[in-house]
């Protein structure tokens, strides 16, 4: 079959338009995956400060700190660090992958002995109600608890 210079050159053409389309239509969902993966299913941008430094998307373990009710941090389990959201009333540390309250101006210091030596797990609390500061834990597993 003798093909004109005209038809050869359609197919090549359509031939171009249709990787194109795949390429970009594999750009668009690929796209769609890391922005899923960065903002997760609240569609909250997930910030933890590791040893200073924000972390954009981060899938370890960290304590979620709040004042107020607002949030005042994330902070990775991974790094040592000590925190005072509310200018020195409560005083947080975060040590050896777990966070404590390690001071409070509360009169009944309950938050300062709350889960020291107990059990420290994904969603575990910890909460100064006269000062209104709360740590929640977030992706950490209990002991004995495998990855």
């Amino acid at each position: 079959m003798n093909e004109t210079k005209a038809v050869k050159e359609g197919r090549k053409r359509t031939l171009l338009f249709d990787l194109l389309l795949a390429a970009s239509v594999i750009v668009v969902a690929l796209s769609v995956f890391l922005f899923a993966r960065i903002f997760r299913g609240d569609g909250e941008h997930t910030n933890v400060y590791l040893d200073g430094v924000l972390l954009p998307y981060y899938e370890g373990a960290y304590a979620e700190i709040t004042q107020d009710g607002e949030l005042y941090g994330r902070y990775a389990l991974a790094s040592d660090c000590e925190l005072t959201p509310n200018g020195g009333d409560n005083v947080i540390l975060i040590k050896d992958g777990k966070a404590y309250m390690k001071s409070a101006t509360c009169p009944d210091v309950t938050c300062v002995n709350k889960h020291k030596d107990g059990e420290f797990k994904d969603g575990r609390t910890i909460t100064c109600l006269p000062n209104r500061v709360r740590i929640e834990i977030i992706g950490a597993l209990s002991e004995g608890e495998n990855e």
